[in-house]
């Protein structure tokens, strides 16, 4: 509650500045500011929601997190449709729709710790380690981010608002991969926790196999359905005929470097959950701060718009390289111990 209120003050505070840096146009930013005002005004239920579901996950109560979770998914979905066709709210009615979702989930939330949260305390010994513990989840998840706004900053230089709207697709497909080929790894980080305290490093291995060959398919899956519909995508998404060029373009580059995400991602949650974070956090960090950002301007200044597209598919082979490298020698230690 008390970060949702900085941040969102901040934010509030900074939303000008921070949509111009972000690359807005003449013609998106009063839409973008628009859109802000009311997302920011829900901020503390979004830090809420978000936050108290891994908490509710691991204190054991998992359909509770998970109703929260899909209540949040419904409820935008069905508001979605209310306030932007029948009521034509534009786009204050999109981001009304996404703050009432974040409002049901954090209450299903708070509901399900109500009995913890009428003796709140806190104490240093509590403090200190958890906020040292969130900056590499935090990087984790703000890594996503951080490369949108590099890539929508260069999209925007050379391609407009066209350009941009071909890679906001991008990015949602993006995201699905990677939230999938993330979930296989994260779904079984307590078994991978648990056995490593046992030093079981045999079993984690086998089970690390079985969660490549699971990933690996899921995303295969996912490559393939995504490619058979690629056109009704674009059309859903209501892109003009530029931007969908652009699209068609970038996937190709897209589908392939999702095959590498299959495994970087649980190469990534397998550190984290045997303790490893210092490796771990060389994959995380290095893809937003460093590999992404110099593969990105390269490549966009040698090759333009399409660099961009071909950087994605560099950057995740690069990534795969480097986290085979650090796992082997990951192994390579506890071989030794």
């Amino acid at each position: 509650m008390i970060f949702a209120c900085v941040l969102g003050l901040l934010f509030y505070i900074t939303k000008e500045p921070l949509i111009t840096f972000l690359g807005a146009s003449n013609d998106s930013y009063s839409y973008a500011l628009e859109y802000l005002k009311v997302i920011l005004a829900g901020s503390l239920f979004q830090m809420l929601g978000i936050g108290m579901v891994p908490l509710l996950k691991n204190s054991g109560k998992v359909k509770i997190a998970a109703m929260a979770s899909i209540s949040s998914i419904v409820v935008n979905f069905i508001l979605d449709y209310l306030f932007l066709f029948p009521l034509n709210m534009d786009l204050d009615g999109a981001a009304l729709a996404s703050v009432i979702a974040q409002v049901v989930s954090a209450l299903i939330c708070i509901f399900a710790y109500f009995k913890e949260l009428k003796g709140i305390s806190f104490s240093k010994l509590i403090i200190k380690p958890l906020l040292v513990g969130s900056i590499a989840p935090f990087i984790l998840n703000y890594s996503y981010s951080i490369i949108i706004i590099i890539t929508n900053i260069i999209t925007m230089k050379y391609g407009g608002d066209e350009a941009v709207a071909a890679y906001t697709l991008l990015s949602y497909i993006l995201y699905i991969i990677n939230a999938s080929a993330q979930a296989v790894g994260d779904s079984i980080q307590p078994l991978f926790s648990y056995n490593e305290a046992k030093k079981e490093r045999k079993i984690n291995h086998n089970m690390l196999k079985k969660c490549f060959i699971i990933s690996f398919i899921l995303c295969l899956v996912l490559d393939l359905i995504i490619y058979i519909f690629r056109n009704q995508l674009g059309y859903l998404y209501n892109l003009s005929d530029v931007a969908f060029d652009y699209y068609l373009n970038g996937l190709v580059y897209y589908i392939i470097g999702f095959i590498f995400v299959s495994i970087v991602k649980v190469i990534a949650s397998y550190l984290y959950a045997v303790n490893d974070t210092k490796l771990a956090n060389i994959v995380i960090i290095s893809e937003p701060f460093i590999i992404t950002p110099i593969l990105i301007i390269v490549l966009s200044i040698l090759f333009k718009l399409n660099g961009v597209w071909i950087s994605y598919l560099t950057v995740q082979i690069s990534l795969f390289i480097l986290s085979c490298f650090i796992l082997f020698y990951r192994f390579k230690k506890e071989y030794k111990e």
